[in-house]
């Protein structure tokens, strides 16, 4: 039981690495990977958050579904039917 114990205690050391860096190091490569992004994240403009996570979901990249329901109760028939499931979502009119 010992040499079993002691053979994973070891390979997860071994995975481990080398120690974690200084906190600080950790900090400001954050910050400066933070920085970067937004030199190179795409504008939105005024397009609509919800409508442009749903253009991305069903690209062909990720080949997902996405039907509109008018209300989270009409969830559970959609997913009985085969629809979207998790990923339908509730109409702007429903109020959800």
């Amino acid at each position: 039981m010992t040499q079993t114990r002691d053979r994973i205690l070891g390979a997860i050391r071994a995975g481990l690495g080398s120690p974690p860096a200084p906190l600080q190091d950790i900090a400001d490569e954050a910050a400066a990977l933070l920085a970067e992004s937004e030199l190179i994240r795409p504008g939105l403009g005024q397009r609509d958050l919800v409508e442009t996570f749903a253009e991305h979901f069903i690209s062909q990249m990720l080949g997902g579904t996405l039907e509109t329901i008018p209300t989270l109760d009409a969830l559970p028939e959609t997913v009985r039917r085969g629809g979207a499931g998790p990923a339908a979502r509730c109409g702007a009119s429903a109020g959800c």
